[in-house]
């Protein structure tokens, strides 16, 4: 899987899933969302980190199923302090 941080809009399903997102100026459609959600702290004492509330701190992960202009991928979307990521992307 190739990495990344892409920053990505995401619109969520009605029990708070991705459902579809835009990164790259492109739209993709979740077809399916692979697996469980799964959330992580970054470490408190990272030179970053000191100070943050834990809202921030968490990072909740995604890994879906997308259908894009073009092909279809398996994504890791995150969230992280009210902002998306695309982490990861392997078609």
């Amino acid at each position: 899987m190739a990495r990344y941080k892409v920053p990505a809009e995401v619109d969520l399903d009605q029990v708070g899933q991705p459902s579809r997102f835009r990164a790259w100026h492109r739209l993709y459609l979740v077809s399916e969302v692979v697996g469980q959600r799964w959330e992580a702290l970054l470490p408190w004492w990272a030179d970053d980190n000191p100070g943050k509330p834990i809202d921030e701190l968490r990072v909740r992960h995604y890994t879906v199923l997308a259908t894009g202009p073009q092909r279809s991928a398996v994504v890791e979307l995150i969230a992280q302090g009210g902002q998306w990521f695309v982490e990861g992307f392997t078609d």
